[in-house]
């Protein structure tokens, strides 16, 4: 009877690694839609999941070209050579993190994190940068010097 537990026990674990070996990479969380001042850094974080067999992209839809999109990174190697942009990769928790630091007005866009699973097939998830440019203030007014007792005349 032992020997029966022992080979359900090892079918039940076989089955198990088979089970884990199969599952489909995840985005666990993606880092909200963020606003920040030009000059200003942002850290954009994607948490995935089952993802060891994969690559992990980080990508950009460009606001001001609409069609393009251009590739930042894939794994934790940056493709676009920028000293602004760096890639952190924590294989604890699975999560790649895309830095912008001295932000400028043409970083805003919309950053997807991107799975592909086959050439038709991909996970994703997005997440919005807008970028604020600094307030403006105008002096719209005159000067005019007016004498005690005297009206002002425009």
């Amino acid at each position: 009877m032992a020997f029966y537990n022992f080979k359900y026990c090892l079918l039940i674990i076989c089955l198990s690694c088979i089970a884990n070996g199969q599952r489909t990479p995840t985005i666990t969380h993606i880092t909200q839609n963020q606003i920040r001042d030009i000059g200003g850094q942002v850290d954009l974080n994607c948490s995935v999941h089952y993802a060891d067999d994969y690559p992990v992209l980080w990508l950009k839809h460009d606001y001001l070209r609409s069609q393009e999109i251009l590739p930042l990174s894939s794994g934790s190697a940056l493709i676009i050579r920028d000293s602004r942009y760096s890639l952190r990769f924590d294989p604890a928790s699975g999560t790649y993190t895309f830095s912008i630091k001295n932000i400028k007005e043409t970083d805003a866009g919309l950053y997807e994190c991107q799975v592909p699973i086959s050439a038709d097939n991909k996970i994703r998830a997005e997440v919005e940068l807008q970028v604020r440019r600094p307030p403006i203030i105008s002096d719209n007014s005159t000067r005019s010097v007016v004498a005690r007792g005297e009206k002002e005349t425009s």
